[in-house]
C-alpha cells in the first residue's frame, strides 16, 4: 500500500514543475526586443539591508508593438525566443539586445548572437501568466483532495 503522504507530495512536485511553464508568449517586432532589456536597468531607490546598500528596482512594465501592429504590455522579467531560418534560439531573462543597422544583436554569456533583420522570422517574449498558474494550483488541490478523500474512505472501511 502507498504511504498516505506519497500521493499529495507527488502532486505538489508535479504542480511545481507545471508552474514553471505558466508563461504566455507574444510575437513582437524584432526592433522592439531591445526595449525589454532597458526596462530592467531602471533603479528607483536604494535601501540598507544588514549593513549592505541594495538597489531598489521597481517591477518593470513596458509596452511593445506586436507583430500585427497592436500593443503588448509586459510586466516584470521576460524571456525571449528568436526564430531565424527555421531555428529557434531561446534567451533567459534579462534579455539584453540591440538593433545595430540592419542586424539584431542579443547578448549571451559567451558573446553575442547577431542576426540580419531580414532573416529574423519571428521574435516572441514571455509574460508570466498568474491566472494560468492559479488555475493549475486550484486544479491540483482539488485532485489532491479527491485522492485523499478516496484513500480515507478506503482505509476507513
Amino acid at each position: 500500500m502507498l504511504s498516505p503522504l506519497r500521493v499529495p507530495l507527488g502532486c505538489c512536485l508535479c504542480a511545481c514543475l507545471v508552474l514553471v511553464g505558466c508563461h504566455n508568449w507574444y510575437a513582437i517586432r524584432p526592433t522592439e526586443l531591445p526595449k525589454i532589456g532597458e526596462a530592467y536597468s531602471q533603479t528607483h531607490d536604494s535601501m540598507e539591508v544588514g549593513g549592505v546598500t541594495m538597489p531598489v528596482v521597481a517591477k518593470s512594465e513596458i509596452e511593445l508593438r506586436s507583430e500585427g501592429g497592436g500593443h503588448v504590455t509586459i510586466r516584470g522579467y521576460s524571456h525571449a525566443r528568436v526564430t531565424v531560418d527555421g531555428d529557434t534560439h531561446e534567451y533567459r531573462a534579462p534579455v539584453v539586445s540591440a538593433v545595430r543597422g540592419d542586424t539584431l544583436a542579443i547578448e549571451r554569456e559567451n558573446g553575442a548572437d547577431v542576426f540580419p533583420l531580414e532573416d529574423v522570422e519571428r521574435v516572441e517574449v514571455s509574460q508570466y501568466a498568474s491566472g494560468k498558474a492559479a488555475a493549475v494550483v486550484v486544479g491540483i488541490l482539488v485532485l489532491v483532495g479527491a485522492i485523499a478523500g478516496g484513500v480515507y474512505l478506503a482505509v476507513r472501511e
